[in-house]
This record gives structure tokens, C-alpha cells and sequence, in this order.
């Protein structure tokens, strides 16, 4: 038999031990663990099948290499293009034409150029062609005079091509690397050995009103993201490429010996949140190192970052700089 205060005694420890699994519970929803993804996303693009488009001397398109400069505060490199001469519009504008001109699917349209549209854009030329039915966009290297640009957008409805890419999902992948290889040799381009391939993915595209495939090369150095990268988006029906990007900066090699940990970065940005931004109940998505860029009136600065993901109240997230843990960006949501 059970004395009343060996019950009683039994009440408390069932409470205590509710009460410590409440507190866990909340720990785990509002501090769990952020994830770190150590392997980015695709694979090497010399085990792809792009390989044989791989070139250890950077494309022309790639913009000039700039030194990695550590500091005891930072892991920057200052893309200063103005020290650059450019390309004059003239060239750029006859460069852009000839490439729109090898794109079979616009040869049946009357383009004429925009002149209200073309600007410099610091180390970008920038052009539009139009006619009734489609607008064309061309970016152009301004140092290099090459074609870093390329989308063909149908305003209104959908575009002539790929009225069925939905059916099409599964589409045979190698026909779709075989037109982004086919396309990469027409108009000359070759691939850094960093590059790691992501693809084919099928998307829904807003500027094209329709899904298309999706080919994409990633900027990987020491394992670290670049942000910078080459998109492709592909109709495999009408044997196209609708749109293409390449905007890429050439790194050797980053140091990381001497940045903060995963762990740091995280308390640093707990620490902001409870502290500075008297947020108590938020949750740390993901913690990832990337070589973050930020415009410049005279270029790009690049810096070794912690990009933290955030769900919050209004805050979304967190830069914090690797080396000094200096919050230099915080991402607000918009409402």
C-alpha cells in the first residue's frame, strides 16, 4: 500500500519530469540545431559530361581576376572594374547582334533595336530588341566585348515553344546536356575546373509563362560557394535556349584556416536576435559559408560570410563576416 506522501512524492516527480520535457521540446522547436551543408549542391564538372569544356585559362567572359586579400577582420576581394578601359557601345551593340543573329528561332522576327533601353550598367552593356511579339535582351561584357547575357521573353501569353515541357518531365537528360554542349560550342564558351553541375531541373519560369529545363554550374572554391554561376534554361521540343547567364569571377583558392566556426556564427546570431533585436522565439534554418557579393559604384566587393536563415518575427536573415563576426546585412521580411 501507498502512503499519501509517497503519492505525493511520485505527483512531483511526474510533474518535474513533464515540466523538463516541455523545456526540451521548446529548445529543440525555437534552438535546434541549424544544418550546414559541407558538400554544395551538384557534381564536379570534370566527372560530368561537360567535362570535355573544361579550360584551366578563364573564359573571356569571365571578368579579371582580383587578389583575395585576409585581413585580421576580413576575407574580401574588391572587384574594381573601373580601372578597366571598355568596350564602346558601337562594339558592344555588333557583338550582341551577331549573337542574336546565330539564334535559329529569331530569324523570323523583324528586331530593332531599343535605343532608350541601352545602358552601361557598371561593367555590363545592356540592350533590347523588340518587335510586336517578343522582347530580346543581350548582356555584354564590356571588357571583354564578349556576350555574358542572353533571354528571349514573349510578353503576351505563353511562347511559341514548349507547350507541352510539362508533359515532357522526364524528358532524356542527355539530350538536354547535349544542347547546352552543342550551344557552349557554337558560341565558344568553356568552363572553369571549379564549376560543379546542377541539372537538368524542370521549373516553372514567370518570364516565360511556361516550365522549362533548367541547367546551372556553380562556383566552387575550397568547397566554398561563389556567388556567381551560369544558368541555362532549355526547350528540348524546339531544340532551343530560351535564356542563358554567365556571370563568374575567377578565384584560385580562399583561406578559411582562420574563420569562425559553424557554432560561433550561430551564437553570434542568437546573440543579435535575444539581445539586440529583443526577438525570443525564432528558429536558425541553415548556416552556410559563402563568398557573399555586394554591388559597389565601381564594381563587386566580395566577402567570406556565414549566411544565416532565419524564421522570425520580421528578421530573415543574418550575415555575419567569418573572420571578425561582424553582422554586416540583415534580411527583413517583407510584408
Amino acid at each position: 500500500m501507498v502512503s499519501i506522501q509517497e503519492g505525493s512524492a511520485v505527483r512531483r516527480k511526474v510533474v518535474v519530469i513533464s515540466i523538463a520535457v516541455i523545456i526540451l521540446v521548446l529548445i529543440l522547436v525555437y534552438f535546434r540545431p541549424p544544418s550546414y551543408h559541407t558538400t554544395p549542391e551538384g557534381i564536379p564538372v570534370l566527372d560530368s559530361v561537360f567535362a570535355e569544356l573544361v579550360d584551366q585559362d578563364p573564359d573571356p567572359v569571365v571578368f579579371p581576376q582580383f587578389p583575395v586579400v585576409e585581413t585580421p577582420l576580413s576575407i574580401t576581394m574588391d572587384c574594381d572594374y573601373s580601372q578597366f578601359e571598355k568596350v564602346n557601345e558601337s562594339i558592344a551593340l555588333l557583338a550582341s547582334i551577331e549573337f542574336s543573329l546565330k539564334v535559329w528561332y529569331l530569324t523570323e522576327y523583324n528586331l530593332t533595336i531599343d535605343t532608350d533601353w541601352t545602358i552601361l550598367d557598371d561593367e555590363i552593356w545592356r540592350f533590347r530588341f523588340h518587335d510586336d511579339s517578343v522582347d530580346v535582351y543581350v548582356s555584354v561584357n564590356s571588357i571583354s566585348g564578349k556576350v555574358c547575357g542572353f533571354s528571349s521573353v514573349w510578353p503576351i501569353g505563353e511562347s511559341p515553344f514548349l507547350p507541352n515541357t510539362s508533359e515532357n518531365q522526364f524528358a532524356n537528360s542527355s539530350e538536354l546536356e547535349q544542347l547546352a554542349i552543342d550551344f557552349f560550342n557554337q558560341f565558344n564558351y568553356s568552363l572553369s575546373p571549379h564549376a560543379r553541375y546542377i541539372g537538368p531541373n524542370l521549373r516553372y519560369d514567370y518570364a516565360f509563362h511556361h516550365d522549362v529545363f533548367v541547367i546551372s554550374f556553380s562556383n566552387v572554391v575550397n568547397n566554398i560557394l561563389i556567388e556567381s554561376g551560369i544558368h541555362l534554361r532549355l526547350d528540348v521540343e524546339a531544340n532551343a535556349i530560351l535564356s542563358f547567364s554567365y556571370t563568374w569571377v575567377h578565384v584560385d583558392a580562399l583561406p578559411i584556416e582562420n574563420i569562425i566556426s559553424l557554432e560561433q556564427a550561430s551564437q553570434y546570431a542568437r546573440s543579435y536576435l535575444t539581445e539586440e533585436a529583443n526577438i525570443s522565439q525564432f528558429t536558425i534554418n541553415t548556416v552556410e559559408l559563402l563568398f557573399d557579393r555586394t554591388w559597389t559604384p565601381v564594381g563587386d566587393l566580395y566577402r567570406l560570410g556565414w549566411i544565416v536563415s532565419i524564421d522570425s518575427e520580421y528578421i530573415v536573415g543574418l550575415k555575419i563576416d567569418a573572420k571578425s563576426g561582424f553582422i554586416y546585412d540583415i534580411g527583413y521580411k517583407v510584408v
